[in-house]
């Protein structure tokens, strides 16, 4: 900034004294050609001390150009940048954010068998390392955990991914979002697979199947709203209905319109659903019969709970 000042005044010096006709032209153009030289000097100042060449250059370039005006320029660039000077970090701390030292540590390992896949993290119970990942980890480890749920998201992660949209990292927070966005698309292109396969092979039992269990496993992604949630609960609900009388031997259907009414808390429908199964299948499982008696709590028909033995 110094040099900037100095050739600044020189030049003005110049142009003054020609203003005041002290100087000839000549003598003006050459004493402006000496200054620019003087500049071009610095340029070569610099690189022999290795220090970056962008500043000397443009200072010759614009005193040569533009006299006075352009030492005052880049003067008062140098001058706006000090403040920006002062909050940038050095450039030693930005490099070794960009790249960590490696520690080698108990976490760093369990996270190592986590990406390298050498363990199966499909049931609840082993989400919890995904868990430790998003407590501890870092921003690099919570990113790659994201990936992972990317390309092989099941509905038990939907918590941890809840979760990483709430992360005090900003990327963090995005990467999650974007993860979400994805998995969104996935299914979106699921349903235009099932369409498309109807309109080729016109299989109308087929296609009522395959929409019943496509919104079955939308409702229970774990990561939309509630409103979104129950309108595809109520669509599995309609289309395996739609299904079940082309097929009303099926106990996988009979049991997945159960868990639906179930959780949908439809409990006065679900505790029906449960009569008219026993009814065609003789036997209750054991899980829609202790639904029952929480269906019958739920209710508050308290004779129908105590007398209760098997089925409501």
């Amino acid at each position: 900034m110094l040099l900037s000042f100095i050739f600044f005044l020189l030049e003005l010096g110049i142009f003054y004294l020609y203003w005041e006709k002290r100087l000839q032209l000549t003598a003006l153009l050459l004493l402006h050609t000496l200054v620019t030289l003087i500049s071009c000097l610095a340029i070569y100042g610099a690189y022999k001390e290795k220090q970056p060449l962008t500043l000397p250059f443009l200072r010759s370039l614009f005193i040569a150009i533009m006299g006075p005006f352009g030492a005052f320029g880049l003067l008062l660039q140098e001058l706006l940048t000090i403040p920006l000077k002062r909050s940038v970090p050095p450039p030693e701390e930005w490099f070794k954010g960009l790249f960590p030292e490696r520690t080698v540590s108990p976490f760093t390992l369990i996270f190592e068998r986590i990406q390298a896949g050498w363990d199966d993290y499909t049931l609840p119970t082993d989400v919890l390392s995904f868990h430790d990942v998003f407590y501890y980890g870092t921003r690099e480890q919570k990113q790659a955990v994201l990936d992972l749920f990317i390309a092989d998201f099941r509905p038990n992660y939907a918590p941890l991914l809840l979760q990483a949209v709430k992360d005090p990292s900003n990327i963090v927070r995005i990467h999650a979002a974007t993860a979400m966005q994805k998995i969104e698309i996935e299914y979106e292109k699921r349903l235009e697979k099932i369409v498309e396969q109807n309109e080729k092979l016109h299989n109308q039992k087929q296609y009522l199947l395959n929409l019943a269990h496509y919104y079955d496993d939308l409702s229970t992604l774990g990561i939309l709203e509630e409103g979104r949630k129950k309108k595809n609960e109520e669509l599995a609900l309609h289309f395996y209905r739609t299904y079940l009388p082309l097929d009303p031997d099926n106990k996988t259907i009979f049991l997945n319109i159960a868990t639906l009414l179930y959780h949908t808390e439809n409990f006065v429908e679900y505790l029906a659903w449960c009569k008219e199964y026993e009814k065609k299948f003789q036997l209750l499982p054991e899980i829609l019969r202790s639904w029952s008696l929480e269906a019958l709590y739920k209710l508050k028909r308290y004779e129908e709970l105590a007398t209760a033995e098997e089925v409501p």
